[in-house]
């Protein structure tokens, strides 16, 4: 956890007082000023009227405004005593929103305001780490942008090089990520680098991260992509991007090979460019001297996401998905994405898979013990069935509430499949991947090769894809293994 400290919230168009964490170095703006949480737990104010900065203990804001800023704040979860925070993690969230789909962010922005408003012209400034947009009502003196960001942190860690016994120190982005054959490092908001524990489902801090000779070698590679003005190496947020325009201009193959010997090489580089990672095989064509290697800017969160994604999504060298364009999909069963709604076939798969459960628990906890507020857990809150968007301490719902979510979280799967699916499918095929967008997100159905399977009607290959998507937090679960037989079944109906 990251350095956070308690502030006030002024909400002066209701005369409410709310209180929020911020972490050191967040800030978030709006028309008149610009609030920044130091280092020292001091909040600096700059007047953009007057150019000066004072120091407060409060943030004003107009109604619309505060709810914007609760929106944002509510992307992860930091607190475990229940508290709201605003983190970089948050900011950094919106960010990965809005390169997936801009307008995923401007709809969850716009769920937590008043109807009468409205937001328009969502910005993310990558190179900033900010995010910003414009919030109107159509009274200008109403309206205003709104605008979040935080600041670059380097910190230091160690790399220990089995192959040469030698110790190297570099510095890491705080938010920056790096994963070696599964095992997956962190730099955290704290400014230590952890590791993820994947029996104890949780990040425990390390004293450096194990790698080879030629492991190295592509990891100063990618460090080496931006000068930070820094003595010693930096993998930074920047770095990262720097990759990934290079593979744009198909040119990071080459980058990263020219620093390999013996024989090295990578391939199978992929880049993520919503989520800000890439990832690269290495190898020497012996299996034993190869290794899967991801780079990830982002929340601690995410970066287990991306490494579920790349171990979800690895496909088949002898198959890969071709243009079918034989397949006859005429006759009335067959209908535009567009012209379907889920069945009781995708309700049921759902909610025979969510586990109802009508107050807040941990979803890491089998036990499903109840979280009260001022509670500490591990995972993340959850309610009903799966619902986890605003959850909070001591919550408890009825089953018609539950209900309620369920139909609000399958109609943003239903709009994913909508909207990248570009085939015609039969009831069965849609309500499938609707349980299957449901349940790995709309991010990482989009990126998905079981999605290019089925674009290009390759239906057989699309139903294999499946099968692979059974990785939680590093490691196979088995009610994935379930479910996803459950999909491919009604899938493959």
């Amino acid at each position: 956890m990251g350095n956070y400290f308690e502030i006030r919230v002024n909400n002066v168009t209701k005369n409410k007082n709310s209180t929020i964490k911020m972490e050191a170095g967040v800030t978030f703006e709006n028309k008149n000023y610009s609030y920044k949480m130091n280092k020292d737990g001091k909040l600096s104010v700059f007047n953009k009227n007057t150019k000066k900065t004072t120091t407060l203990s409060e943030i004003k804001v107009s109604d619309y405004q505060y709810r914007a800023l609760f929106a944002v704040a509510n992307n992860n979860d930091e607190s475990k005593d229940g508290s709201t925070v605003l983190s970089a993690d948050d900011i950094q969230s919106a960010i990965d929103q809005y390169n997936d789909a801009p307008a995923t962010l401007q709809n969850d922005l716009k769920e937590n305001l008043k109807k009468s408003y409205d937001v328009k012209n969502p910005k993310a400034f990558e190179s900033e780490n900010k995010i910003s947009a414009y919030i109107s009502n159509g009274i200008k003196a109403q309206s205003s942008v709104v605008a979040f960001s935080f600041e670059k942190e380097y910190h230091e860690a160690k790399i220990f090089n089995v192959t040469t016994g030698k110790t190297q120190t570099i510095k890491m982005e705080k938010g920056v990520s790096f994963e070696n054959n599964g095992a997956i490092y962190r730099m955290n908001n704290d400014g230590k680098l952890a590791k993820y524990d994947k029996d104890k489902g949780e990040w425990i801090k390390c004293d450096g991260i194990k790698m080879t000779q030629y492991q190295l070698d592509v990891f100063n590679a990618v460090a080496d992509n931006v000068k930070e003005n820094n003595t010693s190496a930096v993998l930074s947020k920047s770095d990262l991007l720097g990759a990934i325009g290079l593979y744009k201009k198909r040119e990071l193959s080459n980058d990263l090979n020219t620093n390999l010997k013996n024989n090295y090489k990578t391939k199978d580089t992929k880049i993520y460019s919503n989520h800000t990672a890439f990832s690269t095989h290495v190898t020497n064509g012996n299996k034993n001297q190869s290794a899967n290697l991801v780079f990830k800017f982002g929340s601690a969160k995410e970066a287990l996401e991306m490494s579920d994604f790349v171990n979800n999504n690895d496909i088949d060298n002898d198959y890969t998905p071709i243009k079918n364009n034989n397949v006859k999909r005429e006759g009335k069963i067959y209908k535009k994405p567009s012209k379907l709604d889920p069945s009781g076939a995708a309700y049921n798969l759902i909610k025979g898979e969510e586990q109802l459960v009508l107050y807040t628990y941990d979803d890491l906890d089998p036990n499903l013990r109840f979280i009260q507020k001022g509670d500490k857990y591990r995972g993340t809150l959850t309610i009903g069935y799966g619902h986890t968007k605003g959850v909070k301490p001591g919550q408890r719902i009825d089953k018609k509430k539950a209900e309620k979510y369920l139909k609000q979280d399958v109609k943003q799967a239903v709009k994913a499949v909508k909207k990248y699916v570009k085939v015609k499918l039969k009831q069965n095929e849609f309500d499938a991947l609707v349980s299957f967008a449901y349940n790995v997100g709309e991010g990482n159905f989009k990126g998905s090769a079981l999605l290019k399977y089925v674009n290009s009607n390759d239906f057989s290959g699309a139903a294999k894809q499946f099968d692979r998507w059974i990785y939680s937090k590093g490691r196979k679960c088995n009610g994935l293994v379930r479910r996803r037989r459950l999909e491919r079944q009604l899938f493959s109906r």
